[in-house]
């Protein structure tokens, strides 16, 4: 029977259980059901493959995802393995002890309670690694979407303040450090657009901690993101509630808050002073997601091994946090279905916008904002699914399914619309409603251009149903 190489320490110069620990200390429990030989041979490749690139150094209670994918990695390219020796073996090896550690020491809080070693190939087997994560749902699916949105907002006295930020992911698609930088300050009407509302990204926590920093994860972070009005209602009833549930000035783990606009909107439970911290929302998020909105513990690991398949690829979104991920790729597939272009989706998004002379502070303009708010309200989850525009001269409106145009008609004013459709055997349909009874004089023109050659389809009118039913 083999043995661990007792070369390898077992504990950090601080007496604290290092990854090799961790090994040895669960190493049977693990491996109970497993033949000798099996055993055996997870012994020599821990010995010989796995240890020797360890950090002795740093306690295993200090270990996250992202490190051991990192090191994973590391093993990986100085191994040369291929995926199908990292998919069967040393993700496995390397994951299981961490679970084990934290499930001990830190039930509450355990970063490795899913993770990609839950994730199996289905069917009978027949299907490849690779195909078998290319068939993940890596978006939310739209039941699992309606859920989350009646759970998140069903109540702004709410005590669990962590969902503020899961809220704020949900219709801004920021990152979680982001949101826990945000305070109801940041929230701002634009100026030449009243009742037309965005909320400002300039700061974020550090990481592992709620200290505020300037800017985010990258240069790209700094950004106006307009709010979709539903979610702006519910911001409302939250400040109000908290104007009227905390006496100011509140001291709070040595912060003074003048007023509520001074408060992060991201809170630990019911510690309105109290900033969260990406943890924070991570391991809230992974709760939500899995007991709440029902998202399979299998589907959660697939993300997580695509995830880090993806790292450094042209798919990399750069998120490793399962709950960012879905979040924001969930709000981004909404920004294409609403007609966001390429370069106000990557501005949205916060990130690098390419190909073209503006600058990332043109599109924090109110011309530019004002134009992805309209967009915005056409949510499928927001209350007016159709928002009315007022007729003004020469207004163009472009790439719309639904269109509701409010006229204040005056005697001997006369209006021309042009309507075109820019997909072939789809109908226009021009409803009057109000006091279109009394318009007397209305002449319709009609002509067909068989050159329609549109790459680009709007299919708003058939998702706004899909959300309805």
């Amino acid at each position: 029977m083999r043995v661990f190489d007792p070369k390898y320490p077992k504990y950090t110069p601080h007496q604290k259980l290092n990854f090799v620990g961790a090994v040895q200390r669960y190493f049977g429990f693990i491996n109970k059901d497993n033949k000798e030989s099996t055993n055996d041979a997870y012994m020599d490749f821990y010995n010989n493959n796995i240890f020797p690139y360890v950090n002795y150094g740093k306690p295993v209670e200090s270990y996250d995802i992202d490190y051991v994918d990192d090191l994973i990695k590391k093993i990986q390219e100085k191994n040369e393995y291929r995926n199908s020796t990292i998919y069967s073996t040393i993700r496995h090896l390397m994951y299981d002890p961490c679970k084990c550690f934290f499930n001990e020491f830190y039930p509450e809080n355990n970063p490795f309670e899913i993770n990609p070693t839950d994730f199996r190939r289905g069917g009978d087997g027949s299907e490849s690694q690779e195909s078998a994560i290319l068939s993940i749902v890596k978006s939310l699916t739209i039941e699992e979407e309606k859920k989350a949105f009646q759970i998140l907002l069903a109540d702004p006295r709410t005590d669990r303040g962590e969902y503020l930020g899961l809220a704020v992911m949900f219709f801004t698609a920021c990152r979680n450090n982001e949101a826990c930088g945000l305070n109801y300050g940041d929230i701002l009407e634009m100026i030449n657009y009243p009742n037309c509302f965005y909320i400002q990204i300039t700061k974020s926590v550090e990481y592992r901690t709620n200290t505020l920093k300037p800017g985010g994860k990258t240069q790209n972070a700094f950004r106006r993101l307009p709010l979709v009005s539903i979610f702006k209602e519910y911001l409302d009833e939250r400040i109000d509630f908290l104007t009227s549930k905390v006496q100011f000035p509140l001291e709070e783990n040595g912060n003074v808050y003048q007023s509520v606009y001074d408060l992060p909107i991201v809170c630990r439970g019911n510690k309105y002073g109290t900033r969260c911290n990406s943890d924070d929302l991570t391991i809230a998020g992974r709760r939500f997601l899995r007991d709440e909105v029902g998202i399979k513990k299998s589907r959660i690991a697939g993300i997580m091994v695509s995830i880090s398949e993806d790292k450094d690829t042209e798919y990399d979104l750069g998120e490793k946090d399962v709950t960012t991920y879905l979040l924001r790729r969930n709000m981004a597939t909404h920004l294409y279905t609403l007609g966001f272009t390429v370069l106000e989706s990557q501005y949205f998004m916060g990130h690098k916008m390419e190909g073209t002379a503006l600058k990332r502070s043109d599109f924090g303009d109110e011309t530019f904002l004002y134009k992805m708010w309209n967009k915005l309200q056409e949510h499928p989850l927001n209350d007016n699914l159709v928002i009315p525009y007022k007729i003004a001269e020469n207004i163009k409106i472009n790439n719309r399914s639904n269109i509701v145009l409010k006229i204040d008609s005056k005697e001997n004013q006369d209006f021309i619309f042009q309507i075109n459709g820019n997909e072939m055997s789809d109908p226009i349909v021009i409803k009057l409603n109000g006091n279109a009874t009394e318009i007397t004089n209305m002449k319709l023109y009609e002509s067909f251009d068989i050159d329609i050659n549109n790459e680009e389809v709007n299919v708003g009118s058939i998702i706004k149903t899909a959300y309805k039913t």
